[in-house]
């Protein structure tokens, strides 16, 4: 049986990390791994990159760099079936995708949708990944629960949310406990701004 990570979240949420080290502890299951973001900057362990030279594709396209990721990214799910065959078949039982973090790439675009019904089609076992730094929360809480209920209503496949760089939680000076964190009590703390009121009214 085959079986599929997808890997998506925040930019510097850990993703690549995460991805190499996931590959050092299955290396007896003869991991393969795809680096489907064309900006990320550790390309060298991956067994397959989307796009090499991204700053020449936006120049010969006249596209800026979201534009070219996300047209890559079409490209790439359009001809999903020719990468199977190519790279997929008979190469491992295992692979890992990592995904650009911009959300739009999931909301405005069905690329991941087409490259999961996909690999539904062909028995593939799916699992979402979904990174998150942790000092997002202290920073972009409501966002960070945003993103991942986006993303777990329109992907419809086994997901699983993991917070990252846990081990920074006293130096990033948390406002939140963890425990709330995971499971989203913390919600239940937020409190509104004194001027939100007057400042509805006014509108």
């Amino acid at each position: 049986m085959y079986f599929c990570e997808i890997v998506i979240g925040p930019p510097g949420s850990g993703k690549s990390t995460y991805v190499l080290e996931k590959s050092k502890k299955l290396e007896h299951r003869n991991l393969w791994t795809i680096n489907l973001d064309p900006d990320n900057i550790n390309k060298d362990f991956y067994n397959f990159n989307i796009d090499k030279s991204i700053k020449n594709y936006q120049i010969q396209n006249d596209m800026g760099p979201n534009s070219s990721t996300k047209e890559l990214l079409n490209n790439f799910a359009h001809n999903i079936n020719d990468f199977y065959h190519e790279y997929m078949v008979e190469k491992s039982e295992y692979f890992i995708f990592d995904l650009p973090g911009q959300i739009e790439f999931f909301i405005n675009n069905d690329s991941l949708s087409k490259m999961i019904n996909f690999f539904n089609s062909k028995n593939i076992s799916v699992v979402i990944i979904n990174m998150i730094d942790l000092v997002f929360f202290n920073t972009s809480l409501l966002s960070s629960y945003l993103f991942t209920y986006i993303s777990v209503l329109l992907l419809e496949v086994p997901y699983v949310c993991v917070i990252s760089k846990c081990d920074k939680y006293i130096d990033y000076c948390m406002d939140y406990e963890l425990e709330d964190l995971i499971n989203t009590n913390v919600l239940n703390l937020i409190k509104p701004k004194k001027n939100l009121k007057k400042s509805h009214q006014n509108f």
